[in-house]
């Protein structure tokens, strides 16, 4: 955020907490003589200026400035347009993180379009692609349509339904598991249909997708989530795979923390406290739950095939040596002005959490139109 240049608060913390941060001008009442210079013997009132209060973040300095770090050299490797991370925890929905680039210099926000002030984190909204997958599957698991076990008979390659044709990259007859080690699209597809359409909306609405989380920020996006009554016959099919709904970081992040925090959804919040400068506490957040749209068993079972995609499956690169890695990629054309996806610019993700056993940390990374990556389905 920054400070314009009529001293308010216009961006970021400094909008959202402005009447807590700018503090009162003092004054004086008195009288000046003929060239300008106060006569004190007759002041009549004086009030001194009282400092504007501290805001106390959740934000982890180390680890933002690492964030920050890691993010311009992971464009720059990547030929990339930007990028963008959050860190938050899982137990209580505090972000320890939260950067983005193209980033800018506070202090010279005019030499930058406007369009850079905003926290993409929050206020831009993508196509999640399969990392959308988890989500479907845990809704399915929740409504005992399901376990781990059960088996789709995935074909070779292709699947015709409702006028569309879907690809994939994984053939015959796979378990759950697989379908989410491997991400299949056809096989999430199937538990897409299964699930049904009113169902697969009150569950998406229920992780937080389609509507604000309620973040201490100034500028959060609700993403696009149609009613099921408006969707095609293929909507569902495209939905499990995250295509044809659109979310924000954050929505993703934390739907992923809900799957790591035993099914508890949580408000996340980047303010812990706000104080006076006489040490008096006027604002303070806690941790607060905002749903519960799993029960905790299904979590456990989401948590342990999540750790499979980053040991034996598409997400192997994220595997950390010592730490127990849960979480899922995705691949996600991105959609043209005039309609349609592109066949050539996508967003490219990560979201999981560690370690996986005892998730403490949340983690979502999401690379804008890379160049030096592969595109497909994962």
């Amino acid at each position: 955020g920054f400070v314009n240049r009529q001293q308010a608060g216009a961006a970021g913390i400094e909008q959202q907490y402005n009447r807590f941060l700018q503090g009162t001008d003092g004054f004086i009442d008195g009288t000046r003589d003929g060239v300008g210079r106060e006569i004190r013997a007759r002041r009549a009132t004086t009030a001194d200026p009282i400092d504007g209060a501290h805001v106390h973040l959740t934000i982890d300095q180390t680890l933002q400035l690492k964030a920050e770090q890691e993010l311009a050299e992971g464009v720059a490797h990547a030929q990339a347009a930007g990028a963008q991370v959050i860190v938050q925890m899982v137990k209580t929905g505090e972000i320890l993180v939260m950067a983005a680039t193209p980033d800018f210099d506070p202090e010279r926000y005019l030499e930058v379009p406007a369009v850079v002030w905003r926290n993409p984190n929050i206020g831009q909204v993508y196509d999640p692609g399969s990392t959308m997958k988890s989500v479907i599957v845990a809704s399915a698991l929740n409504e005992g349509l399901i376990t781990p076990d059960s088996v789709f008979d995935v074909g070779h390659g292709s699947w015709h339904y409702g006028g569309h044709v879907l690809h994939d990259k994984v053939y015959g007859r796979v378990d759950v598991r697989t379908i989410l080690k491997k991400s299949s699209n056809i096989g999430a597809a199937m538990i897409g249909l299964l699930l049904g359409n009113r169902r697969m909306e009150c569950y998406l609405r229920g992780f937080g997708f389609g509507a604000p989380l309620g973040i201490d920020l100034p500028g959060e996006e609700r993403g696009l989530l149609s009613p099921a009554s408006r969707w095609a016959m293929v909507t569902p099919t495209r939905i499990a795979i995250g295509q044809g709904i659109s979310v924000t970081a954050l929505q993703m992040l934390n739907a992923y923390c809900t799957i790591a925090n035993g099914g508890q959804l949580m408000r996340p919040y980047v303010v812990r406290k706000v104080v006076t400068p006489r040490g008096e506490i006027v604002v303070e957040n806690t941790p607060r739950v905002i749903g519960r749209p799993i029960r905790p068993e299904v979590a456990a079972h989401m948590r342990a095939m999540l750790v499979s995609v980053t040991e034996e499956g598409t997400g192997r690169r994220a595997a950390i040596a010592g730490y127990p890695i849960a979480g899922k990629t995705g691949t996600a054309q991105m959609l043209q002005p005039g309609g349609g996806y592109s066949q050539t610019d996508y967003w490219a993700s990560f979201v999981g959490f560690v370690p996986a056993d005892k998730p403490e940390f949340g983690i979502i990374v999401i690379i804008d139109r890379p160049r030096g990556l592969r595109t497909g389905g994962a």
